[in-house]
């Protein structure tokens, strides 16, 4: 129970980082500049005024030493934060790159066939309709680059339910996914990608599996957790619930769990908002 919540508080901390310490950190930057020459161009007038004692002006630099450094740290925890949710380098490229319908669809079917053949050598059984879920493209799809994201994330979602050894995968779901704005200036800078997906299995294969999901590669071999799938991107636990299967097997359970993984837009990746 304490690591549960130990893992649950973990998850919230990081959004609150990602929702309220990121777009604060691009408005504090956004002001400072002007902040600071509006406060040096009242000092100067002060002074000239003889309104300043002169004394004090130790304790004001000092005050502004201290913005500073409080402005250096909430960059700093923005940067580390963006460093931990953003996908690999090979799927960051592709979001770059002007879309390749036949490379897209190329990838999804290689990824649908070394899945399969991984859950049945581990035998895990996936139904068929997990594989039609797969993110495909459509005619109105508005970013269609969005879709190297919505796959590297269902690849996350289904290699470690296959190496936490779950007894089943039953369905996979692609809600839109949803933009967020910088509260500064109103630009989008980052879209959430959504994924549900049902399984069941043990209940210690479960919780595994949970424990998974926002945890990067040098954070499971500790906890003894396996590292045998891909470890990005760091995904984020938006809701669940646990069932029980049957009354004569209690140790067996169903999970629904509707999980977030984040892309940032080229122009604001590792920056602040």
């Amino acid at each position: 129970m304490c690591q549960r919540t130990l893992f649950l508080v973990g998850a919230l901390l990081s959004l609150y980082f990602l929702f309220a310490y990121r777009p604060l950190s691009k408005r504090v930057r956004a002001l400072d500049a002007p902040l600071t020459n509006a406060w040096q161009k009242l000092l100067a007038a002060e002074l000239e005024n003889g309104a300043v004692d002169p004394q004090h002006l130790g304790q004001i630099a000092e005050n502004l030493r201290q913005v500073e450094r409080s402005v250096s740290l909430l960059e700093s925890t923005a940067r580390k934060v963006a460093g931990r949710i953003e996908l690999d380098a090979p799927v960051r490229a592709k979001l770059k790159e002007p879309f390749q319908l036949i490379d897209f669809q190329n990838e999804r079917q290689l990824r649908t066939e070394e899945l399969g053949r991984l859950a049945k050598q581990n035998q895990v059984a996936v139904e068929s309709a997990v594989f039609a879920g797969f993110p495909e493209h459509t005619a109105d799809r508005r970013r269609p680059e969005l879709l190297w994201g919505q796959l590297a994330i269902v690849n996350k979602l289904l290699s470690a339910a296959i190496a936490c050894k779950v007894a089943s995968v039953k369905s996979l779901g692609l809600p839109p996914i949803e933009p967020h704005q910088s509260q500064s200036d109103g630009r989008e800078f980052l879209d959430e990608i959504p994924v549900r997906i049902e399984l069941a299995g043990s209940m210690e294969s479960i919780w595994r599996y949970l424990l998974c999901l926002p945890l990067r590669a040098e954070e499971l071999k500790p906890l003894g957790l396996p590292e045998s799938f891909p470890t990005r991107p760091v995904l984020f636990i938006d809701r669940l619930m646990v069932r029980k299967q049957v009354p004569e097997k209690p140790d067996e359970v169903s999970l629904e769990l509707r999980v977030c993984g984040f892309v940032y837009r080229d122009d604001s990746a590792g920056t602040p908002h």
